[in-house]
C-alpha cells in the first residue's frame, strides 16, 4: 500500500496524540450512505416481486380451482347415459340407479299358484312386487290392472290386512259389485268394523240390488258416526230406488244438514219434496240453493213452481223472470209450457212473460 494513503487513513482514524476526544456520535465511513440507499431499493425491489409472483400464483391456483369445479358441476347436469328395458311394453327410460331399483321389484319365478305360499323371502319378494305394481296402477287409474295385483297379493297371504279393503274400492270403481261385497265382508272378518267399512259394503250390497242388506250397512254406519254425512245420502239414494220418497227425503234432511253447500243434493232433495208437495219446505230450500247457486236456471224454474202454491204469486213471477232471463227463449217457453205453472198460467205478469218471448222467438 502507498504510504501516503496508508498515513493519510491513520490519520483519518486517529486523533493526534495529545488532543482532546472527539465530540458527538462516530461520523460513517465516506459512500456509506450511498451504498445504503442502494442496498433499500434493492430489498424494496425484492420484496415487490416477491408480492406480485405471489398475487400471480394466487390467482392461477384459484383459477385452476374454479375452472375444476365448473367443469365437475358440468358434468353432475349431464344427462346420464339412460338405459331401455329391451322386454319392457311401457318402453320407458331410467337412469342406472332406477332401473337397478326396479329390476329388483321383478318377482321371482312365481309358482304355478300363487294361493297360500309358505312365508318366505320368495313369497315375500312376490307380495311386495304385486303391492308396488297395485299402487301404481291405481295412481295412474289403471284400475283393471290395480284390482288384479292387489287380488294376487291376498292370494299370496290371505290373511293380510288392509288389502281386501282396497280390492272392495277398486271393485266398486268397476262395478263389480259382488267382488266387492265379498272384498268389504272378508276385510270386515280380518279386523273391527267401522263407519266407512260399514258404508262401503251398503253401496256393494246397493250396487248387487240386494237392498235390505245394503240398509242395514248404511243403518250400522249412521250408529257407528252420526256425523258421517254419506251414510245419510245413500240412504236416501236407497230409499228413492225402492220408491220411499218420503223416508228419503228424511235422510237427505240429515245429510244436508251435515253438508248444506252440497248444492246438487240440495236440488234431488227439493225435487222429492215437489212430489211430496211440500211446497213451502221446497221453496225455503230451493231460495238457499239459489243464493249460492244464482245463475242455474233449472233451480229458479223450481222455485217458481213452488211459490206457485203460495199466497204470493209475485213472488213465482219474479222467480220466473230470473230464470228465463238464463235460457234462450225456446227453453224458457218450453220450461213455461208445463202443468207445473197451471196455477200462475193465467196471471198478467206470467201472460207478460209469455208475449215478450214470442216477441224474441
Amino acid at each position: 500500500m502507498d504510504p501516503l494513503s496508508h498515513s493519510v487513513y491513520h490519520v483519518r482514524d486517529k486523533a493526534p496524540a495529545g488532543a482532546p476526544p472527539a465530540a458527538g456520535p462516530p461520523q460513517a465511513p465516506e459512500g456509506y450512505w450511498a451504498e445504503s440507499q442502494r442496498q433499500l431499493r434493492r430489498q424494496t425491489l425484492l420484496f415487490v416481486l416477491t408480492v406480485l409472483v405471489s398475487g400471480l400464483l394466487i390467482v392461477v391456483v384459484t383459477t385452476y380451482y374454479y375452472l375444476q369445479i365448473s367443469e365437475s358441476r358440468q358434468v353432475a347436469r349431464t344427462p346420464r347415459r339412460t338405459l331401455e328395458r329391451p322386454a319392457s311394453p311401457l318402453r320407458f327410460e331410467a337412469d342406472a340407479q332406477t332401473m337397478y331399483l326396479l329390476e329388483e321389484l321383478k318377482p321371482p319365478a312365481a309358482p304355478e299358484e300363487l294361493k297360500d305360499l309358505p312365508l318366505t323371502s320368495a313369497s315375500l319378494k312376490q307380495a311386495a312386487y304385486y303391492l308396488v305394481k297395485a299402487e301404481r296402477a291405481a295412481k295412474q287409474e289403471r284400475f283393471d290392472d290395480a284390482l288384479d295385483s292387489y287380488q294376487k297379493v291376498a292370494q299370496i297371504f290371505p290373511d293380510i290386512r288392509g288389502v281386501q279393503g282396497q280390492v272392495g274400492l277398486l271393485a266398486i270403481r268397476l262395478k263389480q259389485f259382488a267382488v266387492a261385497a265379498e272384498a268389504f265382508e272378508k276385510a270386515s272378518r280380518e279386523e273391527p268394523m267401522t263407519f266407512s267399512m260399514a258404508n262401503n259394503l251398503g253401496v256393494a250390497y246397493m250396487g248387487m240390488e240386494d237392498y235390505d242388506k245394503a240398509e242395514a250397512s248404511f243403518l250400522t254406519a249412521t250408529r257407528m258416526n252420526p256425523q258421517y254425512a254419506n251414510s245419510y245420502f245413500n240412504l236416501a239414494t236407497l230409499y228413492l230406488r225402492r220408491g220411499q220418497p218420503d223416508k228419503a227425503s228424511q235422510r237427505f234432511e240429515e245429510y244436508m244438514t251435515l253438508q248444506p253447500g252440497d248444492t246438487m243434493a240440495g236440488q234431488t232433495y227439493a225435487l222429492i219434496l215437489l212430489q211430496l208437495e211440500q211446497w213451502d219446505r221446497a221453496a225455503k230450500l230451493l231460495q238457499q240453493i239459489a243464493r249460492v247457486a244464482p245463475d242455474v236456471a233449472p233451480i229458479h224454474f223450481r222455485l217458481a213452481q213452488a211459490l206457485s202454491h203460495g199466497n204470493s204469486p209475485e213472488s213465482a213471477i219474479d222467480a220466473l223472470k230470473r230464470a228465463i232471463s238464463l235460457v234462450d227463449p225456446k227453453q224458457a217457453l218450453a220450461w213455461m209450457s208445463r202443468p207445473e205453472f197451471d196455477l200462475v198460467r193465467n196471471d198478467p205478469g206470467f201472460q207478460e212473460l209469455l208475449l215478450e218471448l214470442g216477441a224474441q222467438d
